[in-house]
Order: C-alpha cells, then structure tokens, then sequence
C-alpha cells in the first residue's frame, strides 16, 4: 500500500470518528425534541415550553445567564450557573418551600434501566448523591404520589451501576425511555411495591404538575431534567401502585 493511500485511508478514518461522535453527541437532544413531539406523548403534554415562555424563563425561574461580552461576540459566555443540584432551584423562588430532610431512607429499582438499589432520602434539597423524594407529606404505598428527583446527563456518560461513584449525577438519565406497562420498584425496609408507569409527561421547568397530587390514587412520580444533558424541560414518569 503506497503512502499516499495510507494517508487517505487515515483522514477517512479520522473524519468517519469525528463525524460518528458528533452524532452521538446530538442523537439525544434530538431524541428529546422528537419525543416532544410525537404522537406517542402528545396527548399527555402539559404547556409545552415556546419561545415565549422560555425568554420569559430567563428572567422568573431556574436559568442560566448568559451574555455577549463584546460585540464581536459570536457566542454565550456562561457567567452565572444555578446549582440543579440543590432541587430547590428547579422552581422560581419563593414559589415552593424546601423541605427539610428526614431520617427516613428507601431503594429504588428499575430493572429495565439497569437501575438498582438506588438511595431515596425524603426530604432535603440535594440530589448530587441520592435521589430525594421532596414531597415529604406523600408516603410510598400510600395515596397520593411522592415524587422523585435525579440528575440526568448525556446518553454516553449513562452509568447506573453501583460500582459507579458518580453514577447519582445522572442515574435519571432514560427514564424518558420507559413505556407504559415498565415496573418500577420501591424497597422500604418492611415492604417491596411494585409501581406501573401510566404515562410520561413534558412539562415546563415550573410547571406545578411536578408535586400535583391526586388524592385519589396511589402514585409515583420521578422527576428529571430533559431532553437529557439540557434543562429546557422537565420530563415526569407518572406510574400507578400495583395491588
């Protein structure tokens, strides 16, 4: 093989690497949006987030500012971040009052997601290193719906496994993917219960479907940022106690 073709073969090698992580990258942003908009979940889309609303976002609600720092500028420059780690970001302030932690502790699986034995703490604010069921006035097993927050990122860096350290930075990450008929289970330390997702929900970050509860039926919620690796929206997988 001559020189000239080995060079060839590596620049179509390299362009071919380059070109299918850049559609790694992209696939679940445009996923999301996707979703967003199809059949499958159009009926159950509350207040989809417009152009309008999400200006009017920047300036009541969980943001990031951003702004030109010249006029030659072409891009953003990030020069403030909230937190999403602490969940009470997520709502505009004052809207919704933090809930103070509890000693109370349970396990979620998700067998589909390979999510297994995940920590719940009821209560508190941080998400870095837990799940947190904010509601603490909803108890599993019980009526109403006790909704669960966690992190999501990229597709690519998805790890739920235990072995992972880091893995509560984005243990939510597919629980978009769920379908109405998956089992989600909650462990507590007398009793498993077997909850089955109902519907998945887009909503805009402060809509207040999030903690809406019915108390009529015996729910649960789990609560993420989406499409992954954004937080345009909130993504809500509504699921119904087994009995």
């Amino acid at each position: 093989m001559s020189s000239k073709l080995r060079r060839h073969l590596v620049l179509l090698t390299a362009f071919t690497a380059g070109a299918i992580c850049l559609a790694m990258s992209l696939f679940p942003l445009v996923r999301g949006l996707y979703l967003n908009l199809s059949d499958k979940l159009q009926p159950v889309v509350i207040f989809p987030l417009n152009q309008d609303n999400f200006l009017a976002s920047l300036h009541s609600g969980p943001k990031i500012v951003a702004e030109m720092v010249s006029t030659d500028a072409k891009q953003p420059v990030i020069v403030d971040e909230l937190d999403y780690g602490n969940i009470a970001n997520w709502f505009t302030a004052g809207s919704v009052q933090a809930q103070t932690q509890t000693e109370q502790t349970y396990l979620l699986n998700i067998d589909k997601l390979n999510i297994h034995h995940a920590l719940v703490k009821v209560g508190g604010v941080q998400i870095d290193y837990n799940l947190v069921q904010f509601n603490t006035d909803a108890t599993v097993g019980s009526f109403g719906a006790p909704v669960i927050f966690g992190h999501s990122m990229l597709r690519q860096f998805y790890n739920p496994r235990e072995s992972n350290k880091e893995r509560y930075k984005g243990i939510f990450s597919t629980i978009m993917t769920l379908e109405p008929g998956d089992e989600i289970q909650v462990v507590t330390d007398t009793v498993t219960y077997t909850y089955v997702v109902t519907e998945l929900t887009t909503v805009q970050p402060d809509d207040d479907f999030i903690l809406r509860q019915d108390p009529s039926r015996r729910q649960l919620k789990l609560v993420t940022c989406t499409p992954e690796g954004t937080r345009l929206r909130r993504g809500v997988v509504t699921a119904e106690l087994q009995i």
